[in-house]
């Protein structure tokens, strides 16, 4: 079962991504929480396709959910994560993660 509340990251990391009958793509991880990613790409990723998302070495597998195209950045392509690929900075931290606190300032 999935969290709703589910705490997601901003990051910056460029990654490998392989879906379809072999297509591999470049793309850059904008978010990622422990069910989820959200990935920058220059193609459109159709949903509920199947994906891997190469990660230094590690890969994130899951489905994805939803595909939009922006005029000014690309793709953004939402994956829910495989409950066997859950992400947890313990085994990748992208170089560049930022832990949003939930308060009020």
């Amino acid at each position: 079962m999935r969290k709703s509340s589910e705490k997601r990251h901003l990051c910056s990391e460029l990654v490998s991504i392989l879906y379809g009958c072999g297509q591999l793509i470049s793309g850059n991880l904008e978010e990622i929480g422990e069910c989820s990613a959200l990935v920058l790409v220059d193609s459109p990723i159709r949903n509920r396709s199947q994906i891997s998302i190469a990660c230094e070495k590690h890969h994130l597998r899951g489905v994805v959910k939803s595909c939009t195209f922006t005029d000014v950045l690309g793709y953004l392509v939402e994956v829910t994560l495989n409950v066997d690929s859950c992400w947890s900075p313990r085994w990748f931290t992208p170089k560049h993660l930022l832990h949003l606190t939930g308060r009020a300032a």
